[in-house]
């Protein structure tokens, strides 16, 4: 086996390993446990986390759960932050608080009631994407109850047209193949392309992509949180369970549950302004918060097949009731 051959393996293993950290992130993690999860010793595995994620393993668990307790502070104001930091697999609120100031420079109370604004952030917007200014008068969020259905639907117009319409759906549990990469993509229409070339490269041989097959961009983190050189991509495809994985390629269960699903029609440099809107300005007012699972997007229609170019597409982010 080749060189080239041993890191396809060895990405996969890391890439199980990373999934498993994230499903078991209020749960002590330990190198030596994570390290036999994924097949290694832990001498090998500490160095081969280290080459392949860039961080090491104890900053990488670190980090990410600072960031989702970031996430949860925002999207949760019911939770109070000992609560947040136990979620996240801190011991203790004030080893947390501790923490989150070392990685935002405020503390959490900070953070939430946004009396700060917090410089890191800044920083990682402006080094690789601007989201479009949006002013709350620019935008009109209208709701219409189906009492047959007992369900709503939000239509959201932008400057007079509209923008998206939005419904709430209940999804079953969903297996996936999927095609990881760590770093930048916000507004990166090549490095999609690619991933899903690798990705339907192994797919096709195996027969598992179908008319009713649907493609999959999963984001592991918040753009606005993470810094864009630590960014988790994930492209996806259905495959029919137990499914034989090999190579590069891992496996990823979506959790059944309800879901807000936003359906849009746009250019791809609009992808940012589109999960703003729907993050800043529907999920406020919609009677909703994130529950727990990744958002994502799925494809509806090749741009090159729209007589505009344009991205027809759905946004999928797991919720609950208020």
């Amino acid at each position: 086996m080749n060189q080239t051959d041993n890191r396809i393996r060895y990405i996969a293993r890391i890439n199980r390993a990373i999934d498993f950290i994230d499903t078991n992130l209020d749960q002590e993690l330990t190198l030596d446990q994570v390290a036999r999860f994924s097949g290694f010793s832990e001498f090998h595995f500490h160095r081969i986390f280290s080459n392949i994620v860039g961080e090491t393993f104890g900053r990488f668990v670190q980090r990410v759960r600072v960031e989702r307790s970031a996430i949860m502070l925002a999207n949760d104001s019911k939770k109070s932050i000992t609560d947040v930091a136990y979620a996240c697999g801190f011991s203790s609120s004030a080893s947390y608080s501790r923490l989150f100031k070392d990685f935002f420079s405020c503390t959490p109370s900070q953070w939430r009631s946004g009396e700060v604004q917090n410089s890191r952030i800044s920083i990682v917007q402006g080094k690789n994407y601007h989201i479009e200014s949006t002013p709350p008068k620019d935008i009109h969020i209208s709701s219409l109850y189906n009492r047959s259905m007992n369900s709503f639907e939000w239509k959201i117009t932008l400057k007079g047209e509209e923008f998206s319409r939005i419904r709430i759906e209940s999804y079953p549990e969903r297996e996936i193949a999927y095609i990881r990469h760590i770093g930048p993509y916000v507004n990166n229409e090549p490095l999609f392309c690619s991933l899903f070339e690798k990705l339907f490269r192994w797919a096709v041989p195996r027969k598992v992509i179908t008319e009713d097959t649907r493609n999959y961009c999963i984001y592991h983190d918040d753009p606005a949180i993470t810094d864009p050189e630590k960014l988790r991509l994930s492209v996806g495809v259905d495959i029919p369970a137990g499914t034989e994985i090999s190579g590069e390629v891992g496996r990823m269960v979506l959790p059944r549950g309800e879901y807000a699903v936003a359906r849009l029609e746009l250019s791809s440099d609009k992808y940012p302004l589109a999960w703003n809107i729907i993050y800043r300005d529907w999920l406020p007012e919609s009677g909703y918060m994130c529950g727990d699972g990744l958002p994502y997007e799925t494809m509806l229609q090749d741009p090159a097949e729209h007589p505009e170019g344009k991205h027809v597409f759905e946004i999928c982010i797991p919720v609950v009731p208020l």
